[in-house]
Formats: structure tokens, sequence, C-alpha cells
């Protein structure tokens, strides 16, 4: 029997210590200035956050370490390359096929000077497409390069691993 009086005494400091709890929750939700307490204090915290970020940023450029926000500027960068590559590339193709296209000086179509316009024509075209390959094969080097780097900054290799 002293068992299940036991049980019932927890039970009822259980269900007052909940009442109580709720009550002061409610009380301090209701409490503008415990809310604008909390408000202050997140927003100080965050600040807080963003200046070590930023300092710690300075600290590691200082040693020159490259840091996540590094990478992702180098990412940009490569992108924007990729982008020109790709955008020259079609100039390339746009222009093959203008010269391709162009008549000798005169309007008279001379075979001969045609044929050799034409092969110039498409010298250039493959020099520049071999060159946009290049430029291609090169960003996707350096993208590969950075991803690693942004792995092991994320993922710091193990000393002595």
């Amino acid at each position: 029997m002293a068992n299940s009086n036991n049980g019932v005494m927890i039970s009822g400091l259980l269900a007052a210590g909940e009442s109580a709890l709720t009550q002061l929750t409610s009380r301090l939700l209701n409490n503008e200035a415990f809310i604008k307490g909390m408000q202050e204090a997140v927003a100080s915290a965050l600040e807080s956050k963003g200046r070590w970020d930023r300092r710690m940023q300075f600290a590691l450029s200082q040693f020159n370490i490259t840091t996540a926000e590094d990478l992702r500027r180098v990412r940009d960068k490569l992108d924007d390359l990729e982008e020109a590559v790709d955008a020259l590339a079609e100039k390339v193709d746009l222009l093959s096929r203008r010269l391709m296209d162009v008549q000798p000086a005169g309007g008279k179509a001379d075979a001969g000077e045609a044929v050799r316009l034409s092969e110039k024509a498409e010298r250039m075209a493959v020099a520049a497409e071999q060159k946009a390959e290049e430029l291609l094969i090169t960003v996707d080097e350096l993208s590969r390069r950075v991803r690693a780097l942004e792995k092991e900054v994320r993922e710091p290799p193990v000393a002595g691993g």
C-alpha cells in the first residue's frame, strides 16, 4: 500500500510541477520585457557570431589559409569563366558560318578564292574550338580542385591519419 501512496504522491508532485511550469511559461511569454530581453539576447548573439566569423576570416587570411568563402568566390569566378568560354564558342561558331558564306571581293564568285576563304575560316574555327575546349578542360580541372578544397575545409584531415 505504501507503493500506491508513493505513486499517487509522485503523480501529484509531477502534476503540480507541470502546472507551475505552464503558469511560469505563460507569464514569461506574456511579459513584454521578457520577450524584448530574449529578442535582444538573440540579436546580440547573432551579431557576436557575425563579428567572430569576420575576425576568423581575417585571421585565416593572414595565415594564407583557404576558407569556405574563398572557395565560394573561386567557384563563382570559375562559373563566370565557363559562361564566357561557352559564349566565345558560340561566337566562334557564328563567325565561322559567316566566313563560309563570304563572297570574294567585287562580288564575283571566284571559285579558288571562295575555297581559300572557306578553308581559312574552317582552320580558324577549328583552332578557336580547340582553344575553347582547352579552356573548358582547365575550368573543369579547377572546379574539381575547388570541390576537393571545399571538402577539405568542411572535413579537415585527421592528424596522423
